[in-house]
């Protein structure tokens, strides 16, 4: 018995640092990608589309996850995710049109959703592990402090590159500026497959069952799930938009990648908070009331962004929130389902999330041409006032 704890403590671990490194990841990609395609020059609708690929190409996935899994194995798919998203984001610093772009955006979102699905997946699926409410928090804390971790290490790698007088080579060897940024996103991704493939009993042996619909899930919990799908719209358009939100409201690259870097620590620091405060009181309540906070924040962020520390402050408690929101999504789901069905329960959620992203990313690109900046606010107010009068009807439905 020690001995088995010990190992599925290490596997924590391991799984933890790789979550981390491969946010970090996704972070950088989270202002290299829309700082790209804002300079481009590409029209509104290449420019959403890109942007929205990797939610696009998420819900397709996790339609077929099982069959994935079931048919090819964990260690190996987590491989080929690594792999793909690797290559991928590598070939990003050498194409300009919008068509390579859109590919390759597939490509690397695909990757993307399948290791953190997979992951997700595994620590589901560790057995004589105590507290799973804490280790879904840390999971996502973790994601956060990565993704929060991306922009600084953008910024300070453009640092060295001005310092070491790089900026011929980067104009050499790529044919667009982020070229660089785009190598070490890659490398990243790569040092987070290699404890895979050294150690394969890392991951936990799942057996074959029947694959259960995805769509009967959402039927069964759908107060939970639609939650979210309303986390997903907030925290890809922040993840995808926000940056040049700041931009266009005349913030310069580096206060506006940090204004993602705000949503993210806001989202590690609060989440635990939050998580504390749900063990002791009706976890969809807090659910509904987050829903509330966050439309009053987006009322506000149209004023807040003049003021930098004004925009850090309310990013900061935004983030908090959706993330709080995850986390008891996930505990009130997985605690519904046992360890069988934790592949079918796990694609469930991630699917439903890329869902609300895709409708936020698609809404967002389209009108914020039109519309202005501010487009970006009335989307996610929109979609907050949508999710509570669902809610709303659905608890007085049950009454």
């Amino acid at each position: 018995m020690p001995n088995t704890r010990l190992k599925n403590i290490s596997r924590l671990l391991v799984y933890f640092l790789c979550i981390y490194l491969f946010s970090v990841s996704i972070g950088v990609n989270a202002v290299g990608i829309p700082t790209y395609v804002e300079n481009s020059g590409f029209n509104t609708f290449s420019s959403t589309i890109i942007l929205s690929a990797e939610s696009i190409i998420a819900i397709f996935l996790c339609l077929i996850t099982q069959q994935i899994i079931f048919r090819f194995g964990l260690v190996k798919t987590i491989l080929v995710a690594c792999l793909m998203r690797a290559v991928a984001t590598l070939l990003l610093g050498y194409f300009q049109d919008p068509i390579s772009w859109f590919a390759l955006s597939l490509l690397v979102g695909g990757g993307s959703i399948l290791y953190l699905l997979l992951i997700q997946i595994c620590i589901h699926n560790i057995k004589e592990i105590k507290y799973k409410g804490i280790i879904y928090s840390i999971f996502g804390t973790l994601i956060s402090l990565g993704i929060a971790s991306g922009p600084l290490v953008y910024s300070e790698m453009n640092r060295l590159i001005d310092l070491f007088q790089l900026t011929d080579f980067v104009s050499t060897y790529f044919k667009n500026e982020m070229g660089l940024c785009f190598v070490i996103s890659a490398l990243i991704t790569v040092f987070t497959a290699i404890p895979f493939f050294f150690g394969k009993r890392l991951v936990p042996t799942i057996q074959p069952v029947a694959v259960q619909s995805l769509f009967s899930i959402v039927k069964k919990n759908k107060g939970i799930l639609f939650a979210v799908s309303l986390c997903g719209i907030s925290f890809f358009s922040v993840s995808w938009y926000i940056t040049i939100y700041g931009i266009r409201n005349n913030m310069s690259l580096f206060d506006a990648s940090l204004l993602l870097s705000a949503f993210m620590v806001g989202s590690v620091v609060l989440d635990i908070i939050i998580s504390f405060l749900s063990e002791h009181t009706d976890r969809r309540s807090v659910l509904v009331y987050s829903s509330l906070i966050c439309t009053i924040l987006a009322i506000f962020l149209p004023l807040a962004i003049y003021n930098k520390y004004h925009a850090f402050a309310l990013l900061f408690l935004w983030g908090g929130l959706i993330s709080g929101m995850y986390t008891n999504c996930l505990f009130l789901l997985e605690k519904k389902y046992s360890d069988k069905d934790s592949t079918a329960t796990n694609a469930a959620f991630s699917m439903m999330e890329n869902v609300g992203a895709t409708f936020g990313l698609l809404l967002i690109g389209t009108s914020i041409n039109f519309v202005g900046t501010d487009a970006f606010s009335y989307i996610i107010i929109f979609s907050n006032l949508l999710y509570f009068s669902f809610v709303l009807f659905l608890y007085q439905s049950r009454l």
